[in-house]
């Protein structure tokens, strides 16, 4: 996978977004739809368990550097939860638990998650703190089988605002 790639993809959709002289809510629907598709690319075409967790790290970047421009609503809630459930996938991996705690990659997610949680949570969006936990507990956290089975909770109020 060619890091430097995706990352000129998203960041290229962002400026083809970013201050559109389109309704803003339009904007972020078409931005998000664009992301959610590039980084769906990438993680198709990525195998090793590393460079999955570091095509999430660039994502988690860009979504920190471009939030703040996103109309709010229901489609960007919806990157939040759809990049939310990639993390939650890669850090319930069994490799995750195999990384060494000094992993460059390991570090740097961990790292960018805190930051992205940090973004989020003042806005309402508080499920990144459950990535936090599972990083350290994985297995044993309460919440694993909801997200394993896919189970929507019942948080309708832990949106981005």
């Amino acid at each position: 996978m060619e890091f430097s790639v995706l990352l000129a993809d998203l960041r290229d959709v962002a400026e083809k977004y970013k201050g559109k002289s389109t309704e803003p809510q339009v904007s972020t629907n078409a931005y998000v739809d664009m992301f959610t598709k590039i980084l769906e690319r990438a993680e198709k075409s990525t195998e090793k368990y590393d460079d999955k967790i570091t095509v999430l790290w660039v994502a988690l970047n860009q979504l920190a550097s471009i939030y703040k421009d996103l109309s709010a609503g229901s489609a960007r809630d919806q990157l939040c939860k759809f990049i939310f459930g990639l993390c939650a996938k890669t850090v319930l991996n069994i490799q995750w638990s195999q990384l060494d705690d000094d992993s460059q990659v390991k570090t740097n997610f961990s790292t960018t998650v805190e930051n992205v949680h940090e973004i989020l949570s003042q806005l309402g969006f508080h499920r990144f703190q459950l990535i936090l936990d599972l990083m350290e507990s994985h297995w044993t956290h309460p919440i694993l089988t909801k997200i394993m089975s896919g189970d929507d909770d019942d948080e309708d109020s832990d949106e981005c605002k």
